[in-house]
């Protein structure tokens, strides 16, 4: 597959898609591909963690729609 790089050092497949370069994955948005790298690439391990059930996410967007959610006052 052939890839260029853009202005911002981000590699694009050729029908127009960010490529990650350490895992090969492809994304629509430049801003997907960003969020990919620092939280699955680079960092696979859940760093987020709820202070109230101790369970924990890769990403804080995640961790927010739980406690959001109340879902771990649920089960207590």
């Amino acid at each position: 597959m052939v890839y260029y790089v853009d202005n911002k050092g981000f590699f694009i497949s050729a029908d127009g898609r960010f490529v990650c370069y350490l895992c090969k994955r492809s994304y629509k948005r430049r801003s997907h591909l960003k969020r990919h790298i620092e939280n699955e690439c680079i960092h696979s391990t859940r760093n987020y963690e709820c202070q109230l059930c101790h369970r924990r996410f890769k990403q804080k967007t995640h961790l927010d729609r739980h406690i959001k959610a109340e879902v771990c006052l649920r089960y207590k």
